[in-house]
């Protein structure tokens, strides 16, 4: 049976401090329990500098979470999980070919200047969503592209080793198009 949220958790959903809090709360649970764990997707985004609005929090990790309900599961391996809060947790534990990309990434997560959790780089971000393919995940390469300190010839080599060599002319040729798409963003904005 599914409970009807107040307008207040819906709310504080959307808000930075909410999503924060959420992460926080999973991922004091993770150290608990001894499992690695890195915020990544929509809020990740937003650490390097994406407007991209999220209402719900990715995290990548080596193991499942207990302690937060679970709402269900999520195919391609984890589980929507709810944090106290309301807002809503995705604990992706990959169990199919993109577990290996996910893992590097997880080992590589570091906390950023500011931020209370360890985050994703930016590269792996990129080789996921170039991985993913859908069509937000077009819009957030091209803002990820262009993010601070982004390595181009890193993510390339991560997007090789875990997506192959077709994969990277696609990059390649994505990395001509970027500044394209992300003025078409800033026209429909």
């Amino acid at each position: 049976m599914s409970r009807k949220r107040t307008p207040a958790a819906r709310a504080a959903e959307f808000s930075t401090a909410a999503l924060d809090e959420a992460a926080r709360e999973a991922l004091a649970l993770a150290r608990e329990q001894g499992v690695r764990a890195a915020v990544a997707g929509g809020r990740a985004l937003q650490w390097f500098g994406s407007d991209r609005f999220t209402k719900d929090v990715d995290i990548i990790a080596e193991a499942p979470l207990a302690g937060l309900r679970r709402v269900k599961p999520i195919t391609f391996g984890g589980s929507i999980l709810r944090a106290s809060n309301g807002v809503a947790v995705d604990w992706i534990v990959r169990n199919d070919e993109a577990a290996p990309l996910y893992q590097e990434a997880l080992f590589a997560a570091r906390k950023l200047p500011g931020c209370p959790y360890p985050v994703v780089p930016v590269e792996y971000l990129v080789a996921m969503k170039f991985d993913a393919q859908r069509g937000k995940d077009q819009l957030d390469l091209a803002a990820l592209v262009q993010a601070r300190g982004f390595a181009v010839k890193r993510a390339r080599a991560i997007i090789h080793r875990h997506l192959g060599w077709w994969a990277a002319k696609e990059f390649d040729a994505f990395i001509e198009e970027a500044p394209w798409l992300r003025k078409y963003r800033q026209k429909e904005g």
